[in-house]
């Protein structure tokens, strides 16, 4: 194994990372590497510890700013620090820091953008469960009712049915009482919310 490697041992929540010195030891920021109730510091352990049983892979580094020694310089300098951070200085951040310069962290980046991501579906995802079955059912029934009110074969047709004169028709749809408008109007605006339903029904996949 090369010196100035990246090493990256699986945890059971997340994975630890180190850089390899040479003679088997490891330069890491001990972090809760140790348990949830030890917040370590920089330090040199042996490939044993830092990989406590678990197994280990190294990440290439194409772009590395710094070459191996200047890296495992870096580390040296950081030895005895102990200002573990979970999102801003982790043992990931310390590694990447090491060999590109910059505090990074693509496990913590993952967090963050999973919990945004989840946050804004579940948002949308109420949001359209209670919207857009009333915005269809709303658009339904005034389309239905428009089109009734401006068909002169509907008026007459409910004219005929019930013996309301097509005033009498218009009046009641105009004024909004669908109640008292003739029974195939009423018919009609009942076809559209039933569609309306249906559409409604199509939306029920949000709320699982």
């Amino acid at each position: 194994m090369k010196k100035g490697s990246h090493l990256v041992s699986k945890r059971t929540l997340y994975t630890h990372h180190g850089i390899y010195i040479g003679d088997d030891d490891v330069i890491h920021y001990s972090g809760f590497s140790d348990g949830l109730n030890n917040e370590g510091e920089v330090e040199i352990v042996s490939l044993d510890i830092f990989s406590a049983g678990n197994s280990y892979t190294i990440r290439k580094h194409p772009n590395r700013k710094y070459n191996s020694k200047e890296s495992i310089e870096r580390a040296n300098s950081r030895l005895g620090e102990s200002d573990y951070s979970v999102f801003n200085n982790n043992c990931e951040h310390f590694v990447n820091w090491c060999i590109e310069g910059k505090r990074k962290s693509d496990q913590v980046n993952y967090v963050v953008n999973t919990a945004r991501n989840t946050a804004v579906t579940y948002g949308a995802k109420h949001y359209l469960k209670k919207k857009v079955p009333e915005v269809a059912t709303s658009a339904f029934i005034k389309s239905t009712a428009s089109t009734a009110t401006g068909s002169v074969a509907g008026i007459a047709a409910a004219s005929a049915t019930t013996g309301a004169t097509a005033t009498t028709v218009v009046s009641a749809i105009a004024a909004g009482s669908l109640a008292s408008a003739a029974l195939p109007i009423a018919v009609t605006v009942g076809v559209g919310v039933s569609v309306a339903y249906g559409v409604k029904k199509a939306f029920d996949w949000f709320s699982d």
